[in-house]
């Protein structure tokens, strides 16, 4: 399980590797994480357990990358 940390809160567009952050787009809320190579995706149609546990796995978007892991994103907290 891999952890991803919560993105710096200057850091909007989630410049670092294996950050999270929690943004509205069109009315709804959703999180958004970054793969070891920095590139972005959604967690839409993932579900996020009480203590971070992110289900099914994350797989990077960006044609090429190989990033497909089971992740925790540490400092969650539901319906904050």
């Amino acid at each position: 399980m891999v952890p991803i940390l919560p993105a710096h809160p200057n850091d909007r567009w989630l410049t670092e590797s294996l950050r999270w952050r929690q943004v509205v787009q069109d009315g709804e809320s959703l999180v958004r994480v970054s793969c070891a190579d920095g590139h972005v995706a959604d967690l839409s149609s993932h579900i996020i357990q009480a203590d971070g546990t992110v289900k099914p796995s994350v797989l990077c978007p960006e044609p090429g990358c190989h990033w497909h892991e089971f992740v925790q994103l540490q400092e969650w907290e539901p319906d904050a």
